[in-house]
């Protein structure tokens, strides 16, 4: 007897890659690059390699991070500070054709507003 097929969740592969998060334009704020090295399954690893909020880069203030991508379709990030005072960023949103509409995006505040969105770009 062959054993029924168990349903797969999503595969995070999709997010492998080089992804450019900023405020959509008009829209001014801090701009985020994260590289996602890899993936299994429904879990991503990956690292933010800029923060740049005005002419301050922060990136070397954070962790590696894994994340999840769940079956909902929404891949949710947690970027650790290295110490307790620097504030983790937090990334949730739906990735659809290259496109990460972000949903929340807390990095000390809440930047998502009902007057400024996000969206995170995949660049390579």
């Amino acid at each position: 007897m062959i054993a029924p097929a168990v349903p797969q969740g999503p595969s995070a592969a999709l997010l492998v890659g080089t992804w450019e998060l900023a405020p959509a334009a008009p829209a001014r704020g801090p701009h985020l690059s994260i590289v996602i090295d890899s993936a299994a399954g429904p879990t991503f690893h990956g690292r933010l390699t800029r923060a740049l909020s005005g002419d301050v880069e922060a990136s070397g203030n954070y962790r590696p991070f894994t994340g999840t991508l769940g079956p909902d379709g929404v891949a949710r990030a947690r970027i650790d500070g290295v110490g307790k005072d620097i504030s983790p960023i937090a990334i949730p949103g739906t990735v659809s054709d290259g496109t990460w509409t972000i949903s929340s995006l807390v990095w000390g505040e809440e930047l998502v507003t009902k007057t400024t969105a996000w969206k995170g770009m995949k660049v390579r």
